[in-house]
This record gives C-alpha cells, sequence and structure tokens, in this order.
C-alpha cells in the first residue's frame, strides 16, 4: 500500500461518490457503501503474485529467488524436450538393460543422433544455470536469516539493559525457531456421510450444520432487509427523548478518531474491507460512514451489517478434522460496525455500571475479567460441598457465543423435567426472560 500511484487511484475512485439520499434506510446504505470500498480497493491495488513470504528476505534476495525460479522453468522445459525424443528413449532402455541399471539418467553416447546435440548442450547449460543459481540464492538466503537473528539478539539485549519487558518477549518470540506444522487437511463430511469435493461444498457444510444448532434458515438479504424494516415500523419505541439521542449521536471527527485507532491487522468481516483503508484514510472512511451513524441512531437500529457477523468455522484442534462436531462457531464482524460500537460503548458504560451488579465481572465491569466469574463459582461450589449443601448455576448466554444455549434446549430441557403445576411459573418466566435474547444476525458462506 506504500506505492503512492496506487493510492491516488484508490482516492480518484473514492471521490466520484456523489452520496446515497437520505431515504435509502440504513442496511441498503451500508450495502452501496461497502461496494463502493471494495471495487475502488481491487481497481487501486490489484494483486501480486510475487510478494515477498518473510520480512527478513531482502529486495536482492528476492530478486536472486525470483532468477532462480527462471532458471528452473527452462530446465524443467529443456528436460522435457530432451526426454521425450524418441531415440533418446529407445537408447535409455538399451543402456537400462544391457548395465542391469535400475535409475535412468540422461547421458550422451555416439548411438545418439547427431541432430539432437543441440537439445543437450541446452539441457546441460540450463542444469548448470540451475546449480549456479541454485547455491546462489540458498547463500544470500542464509546470510538474511544470520542479519535478522543478529538483529533481534541486539534488541534483546537493548531490553534486558532498559527492563522492556514487552520487548523482551517480542525478541524472544522472534529468536524462537518455529517448525512448520504439517497437518493434512481433510475434507469434511455431511451429515449423510458424503465427503465434500470442494471448499464451496465444504461451507454449505458448515452453514447447515451450524443452521441447525442455531435454528437458523437461509435467507437472501433483501428478504433480511424487508424483516428489518417491518420490524423497525412496528417496533413500540417510548419515553425515547429526542434530545437524548442527539447526546449520543458521535461527531464525524469522532468517528475518524476511532478510525484511526484501529489495527490494520485485524481480520475483517463480510464485507472484505481491511483495516488498514480505515487507519490509513480515517477522515475519509468517516466522510463515507457517518450518514450511516446518523441514520442508525435517529431510527434506533443499526444496519444489518453492524449486527452479528460472518459465520465462520473454527477447528477445536481435537478429534477429526473431517467431523463437523470438532468445529465451533465464531462470527467475524465487520471492523467499521466494531468502531462505532465502541463509540456507543463509552457512552453507555457509565449508565451500565450504575445498575451493574457488583459480582459482574468481564466487559470492563469493577475491573475484573471472567477469569473472576469462574473462581467465584468455583468458591461458591467448595462452600456449599463442605457444607452438605446442594446448588446449582443456571449459565446465560445472551449473544450465544456458544451455539448450544439457545432458548429453543433450555426449554426443551424443562419439558423433559416434566415440570409440575407448582414450577410451570418458572417455564413461563424463563421464557420471558430468554425471549429478547435471539439468535443474531448471521451471515455465511455460500
Amino acid at each position: 500500500m506504500g506505492i503512492q500511484k496506487h493510492d491516488k487511484n484508490f482516492l480518484d475512485s473514492i471521490s466520484g461518490f456523489t452520496g446515497v439520499p437520505f431515504c435509502v434506510e440504513q442496511t441498503s446504505h451500508e450495502h452501496i457503501v461497502e461496494e463502493i470500498i471494495q471495487s475502488a480497493i481491487c481497481n487501486a491495488y490489484p494483486k501480486n503474485p510475487k510478494e515477498k513470504k518473510k520480512k527478513h528476505i531482502t529486495d536482492f534476495t528476492h530478486k536472486c529467488i525470483l532468477d532462480r525460479n527462471v532458471c528452473l522453468r527452462a530446465y524443467q522445459k529443456a528436460y522435457d524436450r530432451v526426454s521425450k525424443t524418441r531415440i533418446l528413449v529407445v537408447f535409455r532402455f538399451w543402456r537400462a538393460v544391457t548395465r542391469n541399471i535400475s535409475d535412468w539418467t540422461i547421458c550422451w553416447s555416439d548411438i545418439f543422433a547427431s541432430n539432437r546435440l543441440e537439445l543437450c548442450k541446452q539441457y546441460k547449460v540450463a542444469k548448470a544455470m540451475l546449480f549456479y543459481h541454485n547455491n546462489h540464492a540458498k547463500a544470500y538466503v542464509k546470510l538474511d536469516r544470520l542479519a535478522s537473528l543478529d538483529l533481534h539478539a541486539q534488541r534483546l539485549e537493548d531490553s534486558l539493559a532498559c527492563g522492556d519487558i514487552q520487548g523482551i518477549r517480542d525478541a524472544l518470540k522472534q529468536l524462537k525457531s518455529r517448525k512448520p506444522k504439517q497437518s493434512k487437511h481433510v475434507r469434511v463430511i455431511d451429515k449423510d456421510g458424503i465427503r465434500s469435493n470442494s471448499l464451496a461444498m465444504e461451507k454449505v457444510v458448515f452453514r447447515d450444520h451450524f443452521s441447525a444448532q442455531l435454528g437458523g434458515t437461509c435467507s437472501s438479504l433483501e428478504e433480511n432487509i424487508v424483516a428489518d424494516w417491518i420490524e423497525t415500523v412496528t417496533a413500540n419505541i417510548e419515553n425515547v427523548d429526542p434530545a437524548d439521542v442527539i447526546k449520543c449521536l458521535p461527531g464525524c471527527s469522532e468517528l475518524a478518531s476511532q478510525f484511526a485507532n484501529t489495527n490494520p491487522n485485524r481480520t475483517f468481516g463480510e464485507d472484505t474491507i481491511p483495516g488498514i483503508f480505515l487507519k490509513k484514510y480515517p477522515n475519509l472512511m468517516a466522510t463515507l460512514y457517518y450518514p450511516i451513524v446518523v441514520k442508525s441512531c435517529v431510527r434506533i437500529r443499526p444496519p444489518l451489517q453492524w449486527r452479528g457477523g460472518m459465520l465462520q468455522e473454527l477447528f477445536k484442534n481435537k478429534g477429526s478434522s473431517a467431523d463437523c462436531e470438532c468445529y465451533r462457531d465464531i462470527l467475524l464482524g465487520n471492523i467499521s460496525g466494531k468502531s462505532v460500537t465502541k463509540i456507543i460503548r463509552k457512552r453507555v458504560m457509565p449508565h451500565a455500571r450504575k445498575i451493574c451488579h457488583h459480582t459482574q465481572y468481564g466487559s470492563g465491569f469493577n475491573g475484573g475479567e471472567t477469569a473472576f466469574a469462574h473462581l467465584y463459582i468455583r468458591m461458591v461450589f467448595d462452600m456449599c460441598k463442605h457444607n452438605h449443601l446442594s446448588a446449582a448455576f443456571i449459565f446465560m448466554d445472551i449473544v450465544t457465543a456458544f451455539a448450544v444455549l439457545i432458548r429453543r434446549i433450555i426449554l426443551m430441557m424443562l419439558t423433559m423435567m416434566r415440570c409440575g403445576s407448582k414450577n410451570l411459573g418458572i417455564v413461563d418466566s424463563l421464557n420471558r426472560i430468554l425471549k429478547p435474547f435471539t439468535v443474531p444476525y448471521v451471515r455465511t458462506h455460500g
């Protein structure tokens, strides 16, 4: 992204965007902005297949590697031309039979036709050039590796001298030799026992698997927009002062400041817009996204792209990679939506702290983390066990971080317990409590 010509082409493509009318609802508005940015990125930054694989490789070494690849292709072509001549095939067979040689190699003999001498010369030259460039590239790669190790060792010494713990950890992480994992990928098997034959089929299998767990169905973006619009129109919003909505509305400069602090290495969502563009052009991106923020605050409903995320499977590193049960689901949200959510969260946190219980840990409450809740539960269980008391905990996951914790399964378990008439009130109360906590908008591959 450091090439000025590409940056200029990107800015020129974005500058031609005239805007979206206010009557367009926020989800369609977000979709239009995503299409404009994606088109500008694809046109301004073409894919370069000859990028460096490792950071410590210099440009000169990278050029040596490319030259070696050119010699390798020339050697393969010369070898194919020589090895496929009919007279050579006959000669190789005769030589192997008469001398009892199991490995056939290319060599010259008087039996070989004189009109094929030029092909043999090309083959010998290509082989010699490949041998030279192989040693040449390996030597420079080794020098670059030693230079990189020397640099990290110097940084480690400097960090030890000044007591920089983070610098020590980073230097040790770079100096540690990491062997590449040799894991064989196996295509997943669907519910009928049929193995997927492509990546697209795998996504379909995962979509069906997680949709069954989350209680979701396949629908188009148009259907979701219509359903969300009907829900917005029919929503009964009371006791909302417009002045309070205006107070919660962030400014365009605040949005640009949030974009400027975006982590460029963060994984993007369905919009496929990397965070480095938000960080590099914060004012331009804030100008594009701010009308969506205004519509979301005025209508008290963010676009569908900012709720939930794109469903992605994640292997649990145990079991067979062909079994869907050995994967868990995660949602990859759009970075732009996360940035806006951070701004809203800063405004909501002071009010949430007032109504939050003192035992609420995690999400920035009470200065703790989720591990505190685990330790607290263990302590309560140990106390009950010591006093010979029965204890039980009900875990409620509002955003369904784990697919098994959904309202349908909880109610099914209560029904299977055959609750008596005295406990029917508990079922109704749980139903009312869990009803708002529905599965968020989930988008899947395929």
